[in-house]
């Protein structure tokens, strides 16, 4: 999904940037080295730094690893808003949820109080 994401963008490029700014933002926000990150996910520190430049494109293995070491979803290495879409989306699908039971405890109320008199 990701691959056919990245292969029909426009202008890869710009992702492949994009993508990296935020692999060495995550990588830095963790205290961890192109050298350690690179050991991680089985490649060297030069290729880290050559992917976070933009200089290097990411295939989908690499980027499920980088994802797993540095505790990010797939989306948001993508996308930096797809982790506040989901998030939106997940609470409005909670405040949805929560109006389905309060219309069934209210429709359950009712049709009790109408069998009882």
């Amino acid at each position: 999904m990701i691959a056919l994401f990245l292969a029909a963008a426009p202008s890869r490029g710009w992702i492949v940037a994009e993508i990296g700014q935020r692999v060495l933002r995550e990588r830095l926000s963790q205290g961890l080295t192109r050298g350690q990150l690179g050991k991680l996910v089985g490649v060297s520190g030069s290729y880290i730094g050559l992917l976070e430049t933009g200089e290097r494109r990411f295939n989908e293995d690499l980027l499920v690893k980088l994802g797993s070491t540095l505790g990010i979803s797939l989306a948001a290495l993508v996308d930096d808003k797809a982790d506040d879409l989901w998030t939106q989306g997940f609470q409005a699908g909670e405040a949805a949820l929560r109006r389905r039971i309060e219309t069934a405890l209210a429709f359950n109320e009712s049709n009790q109080d109408g069998g009882e008199s």
